[in-house]
């Protein structure tokens, strides 16, 4: 891990909803292992989010993860073998937001 960004991605699981089975594949295929993953959304996001809630248990995600009108949500994830103790995620109703996160990541070269 270096810590340097190698992918952006925009997915609209509110109102698109083939972008939920876009963002599991995107999460499951296209991030490489051994990867830090960094996810963030607001308002009505899981509307249409099945698969992607899935995958996103995958690199960290915990219960609750749907978000309501308003809501903000942040998530530091990893894609691997192991489960780091640096995994977050924050959950904020609509009007308490933004969501953040600051947490410590030890990058290894």
């Amino acid at each position: 891990m270096t810590g340097a960004a190698t992918h952006e991605v925009t997915f609209n699981t509110n109102w698109v909803p083939e972008d939920d089975a876009a963002m599991a594949n995107f999460i499951r295929n296209d991030i490489p292992q051994n990867s830090i993953v960094l996810i963030t959304a607001q308002f009505s996001w899981s509307r249409h989010a099945r698969e992607c809630v899935i995958a996103m248990k995958e690199i960290g995600a915990q219960e609750p993860v749907h978000a309501g009108f308003g809501d903000t949500f942040a998530m530091v994830g990893f894609k691997g073998t192991y489960w780091p103790t640096w995994i977050q995620q924050v959950n904020l109703p609509s009007g308490q937001g933004p969501a953040q996160i600051y947490t410590k990541i030890p990058l290894m070269g």
